[in-house]
């Protein structure tokens, strides 16, 4: 594999980490909230003062007391069909954090099991996606690595034909790229080259490691070499 492909690989890996853990960090951080809530929530009655529309979502405007002549006022989502028909002046109540009050719901809290589900769904869902994509982007690469594979060992041969030194120089470069994505016959060429001395100085035992590999690959004429060679 070269190098280019392992930062491709790499780069992916990280950004499906990157994005699923930030989905862990939001489904955490609703668990922590729904946790405070129950602890140390404070349940009071609210008064609905408004609704609104934002972005398309339904929200009450709701007022409490948080001390002795001191109110505060909230704009919540409502997920409930009885809250959203409240008249303004109507009676809800809400759990609040008295050291936080911007931390608040209507009715009571989730658990934080409850809170922490819909997201920890989402980061299932994300993983598996994730996951998806990157054995699909593996496999698509590997073909194309296989494919630019076979064309390097094509034009190696070509020049091999040529029986020139600069021309097995050049075979040399192609069956090396090809080498790197792992192309059985590329190595056998190549190491045919090194145990000549075709393209470059003779080196057997260069050669040898490509016969091994290819053999290890389960490939014959890497299997015979080592025998010729090695026995």
């Amino acid at each position: 594999m070269s190098e280019h492909d392992r930062f491709e690989r790499l780069g992916a890996a990280f950004g499906v980490a990157l994005v699923s853990g930030l989905l862990l960090l939001a489904g955490g951080d609703a668990a922590w909230e729904a946790y405070v809530l129950q602890t140390r929530g404070v349940a009071v009655a609210a008064v609905v003062r408004d609704r609104v529309v934002t972005d398309d979502v339904q929200k009450l405007v709701v007022e409490w007391e948080i001390a002795p002549g001191e109110t505060t006022r909230e704009l919540l989502s409502v997920s409930n069909q009885t809250w959203l028909e409240a008249d303004d002046g109507a009676v809800l109540e809400v759990v609040y954090d008295p050291e936080d009050p911007d931390l608040v719901v209507i009715g009571a809290p989730q658990t934080p099991l409850a809170a922490a589900t819909p997201m920890l769904g989402m980061l299932g869902t994300l993983l598996v996606v994730g996951l998806a994509m990157f054995v699909a982007f593996t496999i698509i690469s590997g073909r194309q690595r296989r494919a630019h594979a076979r064309g390097f060992v094509e034009r190696a041969r070509r020049e091999e034909a040529q029986d020139r030194d600069s021309a097995y120089a050049r075979a040399v470069v192609f069956y090396k790229e090809a080498v790197e994505a792992g192309n059985i016959d590329a190595m056998i060429g190549l190491a045919g080259l090194r145990e000549a001395g075709r393209g470059g100085p003779q080196d057997l035992a260069a050669a040898i490691v490509l016969y091994r590999r290819a053999a290890a690959a389960g490939d014959r004429r890497g299997v015979e070499a080592l025998e010729r060679l090695c026995h």
